[in-house]
């Protein structure tokens, strides 16, 4: 087995932590599983983008429900070309067990302001697009080029719990999505909280 400095370093060189990259360390609280619908809602709109680029035609930038929940279906069968099944292998079953009606979660980002949904098309669906603000987020989800999750569990003053981290490296920054039942948050990582993350998750490690 690899000791801790040694899969910490592998970590950190697949997230490039190397190469100077802008982060504020600033949370945005979300509930966990309103995360989760985030990134494959990220997915999604890759999926659209990588198949305009097959047929040619344009991308929608806008997405029914339909199609977000296809995508976290999708997200079980452990591929991990997609963020939200990297998400998804990390994260407990107890999690997945507990998930809200996609159309739930979607309506609380919107209220967030993450998302923004209007009626499109000739039957008037509902449809869903990043917020301007947000838009970094989705598309360095969407796009990043080396993605780790570590799930740690331990004891709380309420029992056995559990805290997953998501990293995922965009051009121009690292994106952090943290998930446990007692807290869950979306940031832009420092350098320095980079390798402080990686580095606590690793502690079950021999030294």
């Amino acid at each position: 087995y690899k000791r801790q400095a040694q899969v910490k370093a592998d970590l950190l060189s697949m997230l490039r932590a190397d190469i100077p990259f802008r982060g504020s360390d600033t949370r945005v609280l979300l509930a966990g599983q309103d995360l989760f619908v985030l990134v494959a809602t990220a997915d999604a709109l890759r999926r659209e983008w990588l198949g305009s680029v097959l047929t040619h035609t344009p991308a929608d930038t806008a997405l029914p429900a339909s199609d977000i929940a296809v995508g976290i279906e999708a997200a079980a069968a452990d591929d991990p070309r997609w963020t939200s099944s990297i998400l998804r292998a990390a994260l407990p079953e107890e999690f997945h067990n507990a998930l809200d009606p996609v159309n739930d979660s979607l309506q609380r980002l919107v209220t967030a302001g993450v998302l923004t949904s209007s009626a499109g098309g000739d039957d008037a669906t509902v449809v869903y697009s990043p917020t301007e603000d947000a838009a970094p987020l989705v598309s360095g989800l969407a796009g990043a080029s080396a993605t780790v999750a570590i799930t740690v569990y331990g004891m709380t003053p309420d029992g056995p719990g559990y805290e997953t981290t998501l990293l995922a490296r965009a051009p121009d920054t690292v994106f952090t999505i943290m998930i446990s039942p007692i807290e869950s948050f979306v940031a832009t990582a420092s350098p320095s909280a980079v390798t402080s993350l990686v580095g606590a998750a690793l502690g079950f490690l021999p030294d």
